[in-house]
């Protein structure tokens, strides 16, 4: 590993914001400085002398000069990792241990897995202790160690991966590598701040640190030159106090058969005063990567009122607003989450972090907010009723942020961040809007905010918002961009969904449709998405599945949004042409919210209705029941009862094409999938045709369209892309 390998500064990465890498290099002398606290320098000085891993004389490790094969590299550097932490980790509390552990040669270990890398690190240290969790399955005996083979990523407490210095790679590969690691840990420790570990050769070492800000590697050091910082890391990385190996000790369980069992969160309490509150359970969310807000809920309860209560934890970037200072602003407002407490202090990324780095990457600030619990997130619909009921009240709720008196936009608009509302909640309160850490308060010395790509999950954003990554004049984000967010929930919901809330499979038309809308690219996301308010396949399509799946009232609910969101495209797209900004749609603004919100209001009155007990049984009066596939021709035109004025769809469709000749222009976002543009195609659902002519036009529609690109992944749900925010 010479120094010549770590002349890139910085690394790269696509998916990542503008001007921050994926990764920094610390200066020559950080990785000397680390952990002095940890180990006296006299008492390393003293292991070095004893120690026989170490020969003083030769000022050398007993590593051999010439290697003969990757293994015995692997037990040389296995015995002085031993060596150091029997010597210098001594666990004072009961229940903590700390082990070291040589994976090599067992298969299930060196499977290869994602991106080609073992399936665990060669050498790593297993622990037990208060945030330490036993991998499910593994058997907790005093004799077994962890078992070699089973050593998992909940119980891992730092991790080392050994190569000789001729095949260790360049910094990019080697800070690729650990990152696979160090994703998994961070995934399976849910109160870990940090991860740090060792890159070691028979020359060399280096220290990769990740974090919600990514990573940052030393320079490489010569190990036998420097034996005694060697020794402050290893001891450090595996140390004890679960604070020095970069834990939220604000967290704890009580461990049994080193399984954890009952958990707390010790926070700031509704009167300002420090309280602890026994932990219910984890509320999953996405936390695909390393860097970014890694947003953690905790369901916990009350000890004096025994209210079930929810404690967020996430790393918001330095320069957003604080999600608590948005919070007070909406407090007690129907349809936004309501907060109970706020924590602040928590710490930011810098502070972990070499400080010769600092202005190279986008530091993080970890945030805490305690709000009143709700139901599950929206997907955990179990009827029609609820479904829409919820997104309507959280539309609702959506308008009274951008009210005049709060002005504060979303931008985040998602099926994780609308839940349901608790049995029996009132209108207005069936659907709650949450996550407030993205969004954008206008102010008089800044009204509007510029679109962003990188902000919000990908299939939620509406085409505006996609179209930041090649449009020369960056679009301004508004609140008609998130009701468009509000149409692709819906749509996602109808296309990933039955209606009793059973999960389609991901072989079936409409979740792959919906894994083409996810792409990581802004641009193919959108060459995939647009045809969903034009004239093409895909909105018809769309209308199909949805209509064939939940019935007419809801295919005609569909067909009404698209249609007029459609139509304020078309508004914003006039004023575009006039010279105008959005600001001139303001005073239309709770008209466009009534709008929407009788749509909704419409389709739940008629579902009621249809479902009553004195109704006559039909397919309309279950939303869910599927209706014959109507068949297409080129000259069925929409009927009344599905038609909204769309009178600047003629502008719109002019900017779909100058979209589509800057996307042509650059062939790294040439559309992976060609919309055919046929404006006299629409769908009529009074028409109905024998099902041998529906095959036929089937086979017709499929012959002409293009290719649709493959999803990501075939055996499973669309993925849904990780914000970079």
């Amino acid at each position: 590993m010479p120094s010549s390998q770590a002349t890139p500064q910085t690394g790269s990465n696509p998916g990542c914001p503008k001007h921050y890498p994926s990764y920094t290099t610390t200066s020559d002398t950080y990785a000397h400085d680390l952990y002095h606290e940890v180990t006296g320098d006299d008492e390393v000085d003293s292991f070095l002398e004893d120690t026989e891993t170490y020969d003083p004389k030769q000022k050398r490790w007993s590593i051999p000069g010439t290697l003969t094969n990757r293994e015995t590299l692997v037990d040389a550097l296995y015995a002085i990792l031993l060596s150091v932490v029997q010597r210098f980790v001594k666990p004072s509390e009961p229940g903590v241990e700390r082990h070291v552990i040589n994976t090599h040669g067992h298969p299930e270990c060196e499977q290869k897995v994602e991106h080609g890398y073992a399936a665990c690190p060669v050498l790593v240290v297993p622990a037990t202790g208060p945030s330490f969790d036993l991998p499910q399955g593994l058997r907790s005996t005093p004799s077994s160690e962890l078992s070699e083979v089973n050593v998992g990523y909940p119980c891992m407490a730092t991790y080392f991966t050994v190569k000789p210095d001729s095949t260790v790679g360049n910094t990019d590969e080697q800070v690729h590598e650990m990152e696979a690691y160090a994703k998994r840990i961070l995934r399976d420790q849910p109160n870990r701040l940090y991860i740090r570990s060792l890159v070691l050769t028979e020359n060399h070492a280096r220290l990769v640190h990740f974090d919600r800000a990514g990573a940052e590697i030393t320079p490489p050091f010569n190990i036998h030159q420097h034996p005694a910082t060697l020794v402050r890391l290893v001891a450090g990385l595996s140390s004890a106090d679960e604070r020095v190996l970069g834990f939220d000790t604000s967290i704890q369980w009580t461990t049994v058969d080193r399984k954890k069992t009952k958990g707390t969160v010790t926070t700031t309490g509704l009167n300002g005063d420090t309280k602890t509150y026994p932990i219910l359970g984890q509320i999953r969310t996405l936390r695909d990567d390393i860097r970014g807000r890694a947003t953690t809920c905790w369901r916990v309860q009350d000890p004096d009122t025994l209210e079930e209560l929810v404690v967020k934890d996430s790393w918001r970037l330095d320069d957003l607003r604080g999600e608590y200072e948005l919070l007070k602003l909406v407090k007690g407002v129907p349809g936004i989450v309501h907060m109970v407490s706020y924590e602040t202090g928590r710490g930011e990324t810098k502070d972990f972090r070499c400080p010769s780095t600092s202005g190279r990457f986008q530091n993080r600030v970890a945030t805490r907010v305690t709000t009143k619990a709700y139901g599950r997130s929206i997907e955990h619909f179990t009827s029609v009723v609820q479904l829409l009921s919820a997104i309507r009240d959280a539309i609702a709720g959506h308008q009274r942020l951008v009210a005049d008196d709060v002005r504060i936009l979303h931008r985040d608009v998602s099926a994780q961040n609308v839940l349901l509302g608790r049995d029996g909640a009132p209108e207005g309160e069936r659907g709650v809007l949450i996550d407030l850490d993205l969004a954008f308060r206008a102010t008089d010395a800044k009204p509007t905010i510029e679109a962003d790509y990188n902000t919000g999950i990908r299939i939620f954003q509406s085409l505006s918002v996609l179209s930041a990554k090649f449009m020369k004049t960056v679009p301004i984000h508004d609140y008609l961009d998130d009701l468009e967010s509000f149409l692709y929930l819906l749509v996602y919901i109808m296309l990933l969904y039955r209606p009793d809330g059973s999960r389609l499979s991901s072989a079936e038309e409409g979740p792959s449709m919906l894994a083409s809308w996810a792409e990581e690219d802004a641009g193919i996301a959108w060459s995939n998405k647009q045809g969903i308010l034009g004239s093409g396949l895909v909105r018809v399509r769309t209308g199909r599945l949805i209509e064939a799946a939940w019935g007419p009232i809801c295919g005609e609910l569909f067909h009404k949004f698209r249609a007029w969101t459609l139509s304020r495209t078309g508004d914003k797209e006039r004023l575009e042409f006039e010279g105008k900004g959005p600001e001139s749609l303001l005073p239309k603004r709770e008209e466009h919210y009534s709008q929407v919100l009788g749509l909704f209001d419409k389709a739940i009155e008629a579902i009621r209705a249809s479902t009553s007990p004195s109704a006559e049984p039909t397919l309309a009066s279950n939303c869910g029941l599927p209706t014959p596939i109507p068949a297409l021709t080129d000259n069925t035109a929409i009927p009344p009862s599905l038609e909204v004025s769309v009178s600047t769809s003629t502008r719109q469709l002019r900017r779909s094409a100058r979209i589509r000749n800057q996307l042509e222009k650059d062939h790294s976002l040439r559309p992976a999938i060609g919309v055919p543009s046929s404006p006299n195609l629409q769908y009529n659902p009074l028409v109905r045709r024998s099902a041998r002519i529906q095959k036929r036009r089937l086979e017709e529609e499929d012959d002409a369209e293009a290719p649709r690109p493959k999803a990501r992944r075939t055996k499973k749900s669309p993925r849904v892309p990780t914000r970079s925010r």
